[in-house]
């Protein structure tokens, strides 16, 4: 059993008393409901009155088990009583709360003929998509015919209860000696997935329900209710569905991350956020739901912070809720934790040492199962990254199954797999070029020396570029200018060159000419290098160096050399303000009666490579061109 689940059902059992205090209901048998005491109506059933309580003997059902692809069996607690003139409810589920739970109350006074002439009462406090309350029957539509009160509490781990009273009167009018019957059906966290009472309640007509006996000396249909109240919280929940429908409709609008930041941002605040800060305003009890929501919104659109911190927020008021922890340690701090700072090194050490900080299983213990897979999920990225291709594919098997719906585990266990294909193929062709000696390039960079393995035979034109350029001198002072730790740091344009800085064009130099893509037998994983591209044949003078894996772009770009001798000094490279730069390019073992001189993609020999000698660009006000 589950940690947390075994301890949320001796909790349950817990709040209902010692069995032989309450009146259990036998199926096929009348129910004679007990008069209990007063009650409080805060969705948390503690009250001494609820130990006096008929307990309705609810079938157990299967629900999905946290953490596992199997199910556990597990049957609500819910009691039945008279307090106050009215008609109250309790149930407790041994299981986190969710959007789906709730409560689904038939009752069919004597001389009802069918279900569709029963009074039906449905309450889904947490389900964003669905009225608080839907309640129809045959004086009408709606609590001011059917006078139901509710309330639900979500803040204990690994247990949700609630409560619900429905004034008697409402239900028999003026009649107390009427007859009743009553079904009663307990909506799991699990969509579809409902518990009933009788079995087939759902299914079957006012004749197959558990008949309710009337109390001596008739029904107490004698009750206070607040009408008032009751229609203000039904005119907000109408006001909270206008704004769910308006967040609908903002959902299906296009979202292009390619707009400029403020004008986007501004479009998911009109559509998006605003509608659901409605939301929250009508219906506070919502926030943890809507949080979740509006974390994944931060998450898509790149704003980790942003996401952590709604994450954050929903455990806090709901602990157990499942899609908090698991968009806050699998969806954003996995991610993050494998991710590093844009423009920065890589460095494994520092990922590692995050590793404790961002998933301490204490921080949030309803969450510490999401915890301990997010971390998993983070090592298994971080052994991707670096090339440990069978400690990944271990890492990720787990965690496949059990979240079949997130891309990004799904698509780097298959990654993994091809990662295992290609560092198998790499090993092979490196242990065949050390029979011979392959040319080398020595690149003296403000961090340290590079030295690189230049795969002449499986990318001859690629490489000829690269000498044809770097004797040119192409590749002096040149900037790094852009890094993604974990995956590479990227230089040789132009544009960086503190001679011929423009800054708004960094990312589009090339020498003058492209060149055909070469796409040979090598793979790009970490310590290999390759030219950049903007689609194929498109090839010029930037060039990759990879840090870590990117198998996923085999088939695009030109694989070219290897680094053999400085790869902690690759690791080390930093883009951004002061970027580190490449100072010089020299080479050991060209073959001499080899040109080195490249073919471009019209087929002709490359011309001598262009470089920008000119300071500021136009576009970033940071000069002006000769002569304008």
């Amino acid at each position: 059993m589950h940690r947390y689940g075994f301890f949320a059902c001796l909790l349950a059992l817990s709040l209902v008393g010692p069995l032989g205090r309450s009146a259990a209901a036998r199926p096929g048998q009348a129910l004679v409901p007990p008069t209990l005491g007063a009650i409080t109506l805060d969705g948390v059933a503690d009250e001494a009155a609820w130990e006096q309580a008929a307990r309705l003997p609810v079938a157990a059902v299967a629900v999905p088990h946290p953490g596992s692809q199997g199910t556990q069996p597990l049957a609500p607690d819910v009691r039945l009583g008279l307090s106050e003139g009215r008609l109250a409810i309790a149930v407790t589920m041994a299981e986190d709360p969710g959007a789906s739970m709730g409560l689904h109350l038939m009752l069919a006074p004597e001389g009802t003929k069918s279900a569709a002439d029963a009074i039906s009462i449905d309450y889904r406090p947490c389900d964003p998509r669905a009225p608080r309350f839907r309640v129809i029957g045959p004086a009408g539509v709606g609590r001011t015919h059917y006078r139901v009160t509710a309330a639900a509490d979500r803040r204990s781990l690994g247990r949700w209860s609630l409560e619900c009273t429905l004034a008697l009167a409402d239900v028999l009018g003026a009649e107390p000696a009427r007859g009743l019957r009553a079904a009663v059906v307990v909506h799991t966290r699990t969509p579809n997935v409902e518990a009933p009472w009788p079995a087939g309640a759902l299914w079957s007509g006012p004749a197959t329900w558990t008949e309710l006996a009337v109390p001596e000396g008739g029904w107490p249909l004698a009750v206070v209710v607040d009408a008032e109240r009751l229609a203000q919280e039904d005119a907000a929940d109408e006001r909270r569905q206008a704004a769910w429908l308006a967040y609908l409709k903002g959902s299906a609008l296009p979202l292009l991350p390619v707009e400029p930041a403020d004008k986007l941002w501004a479009q998911v605040e009109r559509v998006l956020l605003a509608p659901l800060a409605v939301v929250v305003a009508e219906r506070p009890d919502l926030t943890p739901v809507v949080d979740c929501i509006r974390g994944d919104i931060r998450h898509r659109l790149g704003d980790s912070a942003g996401a952590e911190r709604f994450y954050d927020d929903a455990l806090a008021r709901a602990p157990g809720w499942r899609e908090a922890g698991y968009g806050l340690y699998v969806k954003v701090r996995a991610l993050a934790a494998s991710a590093g700072t844009p423009g920065g090194p890589t460095d494994w050490q520092a990922f590692a040492a995050r590793l404790d900080v961002l998933f301490d299983e204490g921080e949030h213990p309803g969450a510490a199962r999401y915890a301990r897979d997010g971390r998993r999920l983070a090592t298994a990225l971080l052994d991707y990254k670096g090339g440990r291709f069978a400690e990944a594919i271990a890492g990720f098997e787990p965690l496949v199954p059990r979240y079949p719906f997130d891309p990004l585990i799904e698509a780097h266990y298959r990654l993994s797999q091809r990662g295992m294909r290609a560092a198998a193929e790499e090993l092979g062709r490196n242990n065949a070029n050390a029979e011979r000696a392959l040319p080398r390039a020595v690149i003296e960079t403000t961090a340290g020396e590079v030295v690189l393995e230049l795969f002449d035979d499986d990318a001859p034109n690629t490489v000829a570029n690269f000498v044809w350029l770097a004797k040119h001198g192409f590749y002096d002072d040149c900037a790094v200018h852009r890094t993604v730790p974990g995956f590479l740091a990227q230089t040789g344009d132009p544009f960086t060159r503190r001679a011929s800085s423009r800054p708004a064009l960094v990312g589009s130099g090339t020498p003058g000419y492209a060149i055909r893509t070469e796409l040979g037998p090598r793979w790009p994983v970490r310590g290999n290098v390759a030219l950049a591209n903007g689609g194929s044949d498109t090839d010029g003078s930037q060039f990759m160096l990879f840090t870590g894996s990117g198998v996923h772009l085999r088939g695009e770009i030109t694989v070219f050399a290897r680094v053999v001798a400085g790869l902690p000094i690759v690791d080390a490279l930093v883009a951004g303000a002061e970027p580190d730069r490449i100072i010089s390019v020299r080479f050991e073992g060209l073959d001499p009666e080899r040109p080195y001189h490249p073919s471009t993609v019209a087929g002709r020999r490359a011309p001598e490579p262009a470089v920008p000698a000119v300071r500021g660009d136009p576009r970033d006000g940071a000069g002006k061109e000769p002569g304008k």
